[in-house]
C-alpha cells in the first residue's frame, strides 16, 4: 500500500513526496503538468547517467506515468541543499 508521508518542495513546479510502501521510503517527482513531461523524462535521463566519485545523486527506483504525468521513483536521502552544503 502506498502511502504519503510529507509533501515536499522543490524548485520546478514538479510534486515531490516522501512516499511510503511495503519497499520502505521513497521519494516521487511528479510532472506539474502534461506538457512538463518531456523536460522531466530529460532529467530522468541525465540522472540515471550521471557518474561522479564525489557529488551522487539518488538511484533511481522505477518511472513511469500515472494518470498521464510522468513520474520517477528514488531513493530517499536525508542530506543538506548544495546552497546549504
Amino acid at each position: 500500500m502506498l502511502q504519503t508521508v510529507k509533501t515536499l518542495k522543490g524548485n520546478s513546479g514538479c510534486r515531490v513526496s516522501l512516499l511510503n510502501s511495503n519497499k520502505g521510503l521513497f521519494i516521487r517527482k511528479t510532472s506539474r503538468d502534461i506538457s512538463y513531461n518531456s523536460r522531466l523524462i530529460s532529467q530522468f535521463y541525465k540522472q540515471a547517467k550521471f557518474k561522479d566519485s564525489v557529488l551522487k545523486t539518488p538511484k533511481i527506483f522505477e518511472s513511469g506515468y500515472s494518470e498521464g504525468f510522468f513520474y520517477i521513483d528514488m531513493e530517499y536521502v536525508r542530506g543538506v541543499s548544495m546552497n546549504d552544503y
